[in-house]
């Protein structure tokens, strides 16, 4: 709908952890005319990041599975996905001070949502000795 803002940040994790959620919802479509789209807004201090997908959804019971290493609901046959790729996204996330969840029931589609501090909102350690 329009362009995401400026943010000061770590680019190098904000590309990774972008470009594996959208590899993920993309490789998730399950149908060739599916919607993936990302959003970003600033909230108390905080980037909310999301990136929804209109593919089969993921069942509550693995939404916290998801996020471990190696971990996939696809079959382990399958080359596309080796499980790894949300548990990057976690770690990067956790690493930059922020959370990651998902939102997701079947049949209706995920919402990867995760958050970073504002780094102009949060103080440098080193100037508060």
């Amino acid at each position: 709908e329009g362009q995401l803002p400026w943010i000061h940040c770590d680019e190098t994790q904000l590309r990774q952890i972008l470009q594996n959620l959208i590899e993920n919802a993309v490789r998730h479509l399950g149908a060739p005319s599916g919607e993936v789209a990302v959003t970003a807004e600033r909230i108390a201090g905080a980037w909310l990041f999301s990136v929804r997908d209109s593919g089969p959804g993921i069942p509550r019971k693995h939404h916290e599975r998801i996020f471990g290493l190696f971990q996939t609901l696809r079959s382990k046959d399958d080359a596309d996905s080796n499980g790894v790729g949300l548990a990057i996204v976690k770690r990067l996330v956790e690493r930059a001070g922020g959370s990651v969840h998902v939102e997701s029931d079947e049949g209706i589609g995920s919402t990867f949502r995760f958050s970073i501090p504002d780094p102009k909102e949060t103080p440098d350690p080193r100037s508060e000795r």
